[in-house]
């Protein structure tokens, strides 16, 4: 695994895409808010990626994403503080969006000394990719993720992705780790990880949700009163802690409302006593 650090940049576009109407503002990070958009539309099964820009003058701290069986949810790798998904829609027209959701920030409110710690999972025989990028000692990965790299100059993103197992923070909070599955073996994982010291934030411990009679898991990790979350993940995982063999991530997004407040997760075709674990960190 190669294993790199680089400075944040803060340089990103007026999003081009039509959003949904914004969250409420944050008051724990002035601003903060998630722009929800329908990035790609396409038939089920078919893998569609798509981005997402915050505003000028506004950061990307977090991603989500939903409705599609997702193979990767991450910061672009070519730069600019884009948010970037991958999935095939879940659902025929007229739903057959994929959704991605970025949590941009004025440049003034990025927790101090952000650094991005990026980790990578090299082309293979297998199908699977796994890859966690970690953060320097005392700092803590406040957002992240990491989509499948095809193998060509320009760095797009795979559509070539099965499944994704899950995109989420480690379980003492300093890196961030991808699973995912591809049929293409030249195809690469790229993680990011976002750090930095943020005093006053906690990660709660992981919700975990079983499988239910259909197959599906999914559920909330909410933040304690008078928090909000900052970013989020999910996993799915077997009864013994590694990775589900067939457990495919279908939604994993930010939920600033009053009821939940926390972070949101749901995966399909679990296998018997696999388990979706939901994590949020809160400032």
């Amino acid at each position: 695994m190669k294993v790199t650090r680089l400075l944040a940049v803060l340089t990103l576009a007026v999003a081009a895409l039509v959003a949904l109407p914004a969250s409420p503002a944050s008051a724990a990070i002035p601003g903060l808010h998630d722009l929800d958009v329908a990035a790609a539309t396409g038939a089920p099964v078919r893998q569609l990626a798509g981005n997402v820009q915050c505003p000028a003058g506004e950061a990307l701290l977090s991603i989500g994403a939903s409705n599609a069986t997702l193979t990767g949810v991450g910061h672009s790798v070519t730069g600019g503080r884009v948010a970037r998904a991958v999935g095939a829609p879940l659902h025929p027209s007229p739903t057959n969006h994929l959704f991605i959701q970025a949590t941009c920030a004025p440049f003034a409110q990025v927790p101090p000394g952000t650094a991005t710690a990026t980790a990578t999972a090299p082309a293979s025989s297998s199908t699977l990719r796994t890859a966690t990028a970690r953060c320097l000692p005392g700092e803590v990965a406040y957002g992240g993720g990491g989509y499948l790299v095809a193998n060509q100059p320009t760095n797009p993103p795979s559509v070539g992705g099965i499944r994704m197992v899950g995109s989420i923070a480690t379980a003492d909070g300093t890196g961030w780790k991808v699973t995912v599955h591809t049929s293409v073996p030249t195809d690469r994982l790229v993680v990011r990880a976002l750090c930095a010291r943020l005093p006053g934030s906690i990660q709660a411990p992981a919700a975990v949700h079983l499988r239910g009679a259909s197959q599906i898991a999914s559920g909330y990790q909410s933040c304690p009163s008078g928090m909000q979350p900052l970013s989020g993940g999910a996993y799915i995982e077997n009864q013994v802690g590694g990775d589900s063999a067939t457990g495919r991530l279908d939604h994993t997004l930010r939920v600033p409302n009053t009821f939940r407040n926390g972070w949101f997760g749901a995966g399909n075709n679990l296998s018997l006593n696999d388990r979706l674990l939901v994590r949020v960190r809160c400032i």
